[in-house]
């Protein structure tokens, strides 16, 4: 929500207008800036309750650990993306380039600052429930074929 406020601000500053090219890349921007949050938010639940449930440090280590990912994924990205606002001659192409760079990078501060903040301001309840937790201590034979042929789905008999 953040992210395309700060989006329809850049826009309206640079003087484009919401058609359906820049709809695009509002939702492109939408989904990484989802997956950024997604991966964050993930490592400092994981990362609070490995730090003995302690916000400061699991947001501390998730930051040290994904947000480095996140930064080095957002800047890979614009390098990719920046090119285009300087070498298309497609007035719309670069734009879009200038735009999507823009969100890019909106996205990954909002993401870096703004989530971890509101985790340490909110400390979501669902964060502390351990049984939501998947990891390497995840029983995963019921999900094991019960003959022991583990190649083939649970349940399906091998063939004959």
């Amino acid at each position: 929500l953040l992210s395309n406020f700060y989006l329809l601000a850049t826009m309206h500053l640079m003087g484009i207008g919401l058609d359906i090219n820049s709809v695009m890349v509002t939702v492109l921007g939408v989904g990484v800036g989802i997956d950024y949050g997604i991966y964050l938010l993930s490592r400092i639940i994981e990362e609070y309750h490995a730090q003995g449930q302690d916000w400061a440090k699991g947001i501390s280590e998730a930051l040290t650990t994904t947000g480095k990912a996140i930064m080095f994924t957002a800047t890979i990205m614009l390098i990719g993306i920046l090119p285009w606002y300087f070498l298309s001659d497609l007035k719309f192409m670069a734009d879009m380039g200038l735009l999507l760079a823009a969100l890019m990078l909106i996205n990954m501060v909002l993401a870096l600052m703004v989530l971890p903040l509101l985790v340490w301001l909110i400390k979501p309840q669902f964060a502390t429930r351990t049984d939501l937790m998947v990891g390497e201590s995840f029983d995963m034979s019921m999900f094991q074929d019960p003959a022991g042929d583990d190649d083939l789905p649970a349940g399906a008999a091998p063939a004959k």
